[in-house]
């Protein structure tokens, strides 16, 4: 009994792991689709504004996070989604980028579960 505990609690944590993993790659891959959006569309102001809140040194922090925690944490189709939106990223393709990103929130969803309301 004691081990099935364990083994519950092991579990959970890797949920957990895996949950954060994903939001800080869904919050880095939305930052920066923001910031492609508001740069093509001209919006100096909100452009400055998210870079004044998440400086460059934040943010790259912020994609190395998510980086490592999808390498460390991710499913291997997390892991392929998440090389998808790198290699978008750094070919500055926003279509792919919010291709991949939409992808990964399907993921996302799939693997950590819905509420019985959701559609």
């Amino acid at each position: 009994m004691a081990r099935r505990g364990e083994e519950s609690a092991a579990l959970s944590r890797s949920v957990a792991e895996r949950r954060e993993a994903y939001f800080t790659a869904l919050r880095a891959a939305d930052l920066n689709l923001r910031r492609k959006r508001y740069a093509r569309q001209g919006k100096a102001a909100k452009l400055a504004e998210i870079e004044q809140t998440w400086t460059k040194s934040e943010r790259v922090r912020l994609e190395m996070d998510a980086g490592i925690a999808v390498a460390t944490f991710g499913s291997p189709r997390a892991r392929e989604l998440m090389a998808a939106w790198n290699r978008a990223s750094n070919d500055e393709d926003e279509q792919q980028m919010r291709t991949a990103y939409l992808a990964f929130v399907d993921l996302a969803r799939q693997e950590l579960g819905r509420l019985p309301q959701d559609p």
